[in-house]
């Protein structure tokens, strides 16, 4: 089964779990808040767990509505938008990225929470333990390697010897010490905290005086929206 495979399966699992937790009942409609940091340009979050979810008999305008709610790279809009999805009154919430799981988290301890982050989540305070998340939230992290990222790109461009990592200040500090690993290839990373978009030009002026050969741009929802 390839990655995508799985985690389609996986969420829909998730996501199917809570909602059968009382049993399906005839007539019932079952309502599911999505919260995402990121644009909905990048892509619905529930479109790999859609054929899973109907396999397990909920189908979207029939006995599921889904609530979305994206942020487009505005992390202060998040607790707004978690106010709007808690007031459609829904049954459950997926979340996509440590923002949005954040602001949901603040926002209610009854409602089950599934999320999707590559951040840690108990570094973050997200779960208690990884084998004992404890409160209404569950999920999975993908496990961001940061200095795996640049690795990637030093295969691609086999002379680098100094990058660019741009990270979502929003979250945690990088601690240095993550990208000793690079150490042995030769390669330095150049740590560019941004908090905002109006903060790129200023991270790649930034990037340029450091004259670093390329950059590795975190896996972070407020990035999304600028890709291209």
């Amino acid at each position: 089964m390839d990655r995508r495979a799985f985690l389609g399966t996986l969420a829909g699992g998730l996501l199917a779990a809570p909602l059968a937790a009382g049993a399906q009942q005839a007539g019932t409609v079952y309502r599911v808040g999505v919260l995402s940091g990121g644009s909905a340009a990048s892509g619905d979050p529930l479109g790999w767990s859609e054929d899973k979810l109907r396999e397990l008999g909920y189908i979207e305008g029939r006995n599921l509505v889904i609530e979305r709610r994206y942020a487009e790279g505005n992390l202060d809009a998040l607790p707004r938008l978690i106010v709007e999805l808690l007031r459609a009154r829904v049954d459950l919430i997926v979340t996509v990225g440590t923002p949005a799981t954040s602001a949901t988290k603040q926002a209610t301890a009854t409602i089950p929470v599934i999320f999707s982050l590559a951040d840690d989540p108990v570094a973050t305070g997200l779960v208690a333990s990884l084998a004992h998340p404890g409160g209404n939230l569950t999920g999975f992290a993908q496990g961001l390697y940061r200095h795996k990222q640049v690795e990637a790109l030093r295969d691609a461009v086999p002379r680098l010897s100094r990058v660019a990592y741009l990270h979502d200040s929003n979250y945690p500090p990088i601690a240095p010490s993550e990208f000793d690993p690079l150490q042995r290839i030769g390669v330095h990373a150049e740590i560019l905290n941004v908090k905002a978009p109006k903060d790129f030009a200023g991270a790649f002026v930034a990037a340029s005086k450091a004259s670093v050969g390329g950059p590795v741009v975190e896996n972070s929802p407020m990035f999304y929206p600028h890709f291209s």
